[in-house]
């Protein structure tokens, strides 16, 4: 079983258009495989919602923020994290309240 608590950095080299962003995103779940399977320690990764939450992923498509509005960063991040159309909703109005930012479209 993954301690949750135990924070475990690597570091994944290789060349340009290898595949080291699709296997992370494989890994993480924001992209499905044709075949095969991930395991991470002795869990398999498919549908595992709580192994997927131990797991921290800065994905490469971070650099276009600055273009997005502040709704529609929200709405990525709930997206990489497959919530519900309901629970992004939710969310984004939760986060423009608690950090008071009065205009979603900036």
């Amino acid at each position: 079983m993954i301690n949750p608590y135990q924070l475990i950095s690597y570091g994944l080299c290789g060349a340009s258009g290898c595949g080291k962003t699709t296997l992370l995103k494989a890994i993480v779940g924001a992209i499905s495989l044709n075949s095969g399977e991930i395991f991470i320690g002795d869990q398999r990764r498919v549908k595992n919602r709580k192994l997927k939450t131990t797991i921290g992923f800065m994905p490469q498509e971070v650099a276009l923020l600055p273009d997005l509005t502040i709704a529609e960063v929200l709405k990525f991040f709930g997206l990489i994290y497959n919530l519900s159309e309901q629970c992004r909703v939710r969310n984004v109005k939760f986060y423009l309240e608690f950090f008071e930012l009065s205009d979603s479209r900036r």
